[in-house]
């Protein structure tokens, strides 16, 4: 009711007053979660909380756990001491890696993709989808010639099977970002031609050093 909604959004505020900006908090509806929350997921409260990290995962606080001020400031605090790990959606096992261009998976995203000593370039795909599957020659070819810079990462992940984190989107498939190397570096998304001199400029062009790229080994040519 009325009374039960004012009295969420106080608790949200007293603790926004505490942990803002370092924690933000809001309210809403079901849909503003990744899926649908049956109905057991519910606490007697009819509340749900939700934690969701910077990347987009979720950790959903078990119903038992009654919304009160005192409840939530527990999770918080157990989400600022790392005692809570949000996760995504979804995700398939980390590979082992036996390719020059790198599979990356939801839970090593992180570690490959965004290693601030590394220039990484990251194809989302779609095992189904066509300009993907016409792509795999460049793109292994794209990493053999990038393969005596240590500092250049060529990598894909198959975004209908692994939950892509915030800031990437992958509304079509193949979308390809660049992450250059260093702090706090926002994702520079591709939009030229899919080639390999197309990449390369592009990567060339939003780096601050001189890449290395040699001829391809033997059975690219």
């Amino acid at each position: 009711g009325i009374n039960a909604e004012y009295g969420v959004r106080n608790r949200l505020l007293k603790l926004a007053a505490e942990y803002a900006p370092r924690v933000s908090f809001c309210m809403g509806n079901l849909n503003m979660t990744r899926y649908y929350a049956p109905d057991d997921r519910y606490n007697d409260t009819g509340v749900l909380m939700t934690v969701i990290s910077e990347e987009g995962w979720e950790y959903t606080v078990p119903k038992e756990l009654e919304f009160t001020y005192d409840n939530a400031k527990k999770v918080v605090e157990d989400v600022l001491a790392g005692n809570i790990e949000a996760k995504p959606y979804k995700t398939e096992e980390p590979p082992v890696q036996k390719k020059r261009v790198k599979r990356v998976v939801s839970t090593t995203f992180h570690d490959i993709v965004l290693d601030e000593t590394k220039h990484s370039l990251i194809e989302f795909y779609s095992p189904y989808c066509g300009h993907c599957k016409a792509l795999i020659p460049i793109y292994n070819e794209l990493a053999s010639r990038a393969r005596n810079d240590p500092n250049i990462v060529i990598a894909k992940m198959d975004a209908t099977a692994n939950s892509v984190p915030r800031p990437f989107e992958s509304r079509g498939f193949p979308t390809i970002y660049l992450v250059p190397k260093g702090k706090s570096v926002r994702p520079i998304k591709f939009e030229g031609s899919r080639t390999i001199e197309g990449f390369i400029e592009f990567m060339q062009e939003n780096t601050k050093e001189e890449l290395v790229f040699v001829e391809p080994e033997e059975k690219y040519l």
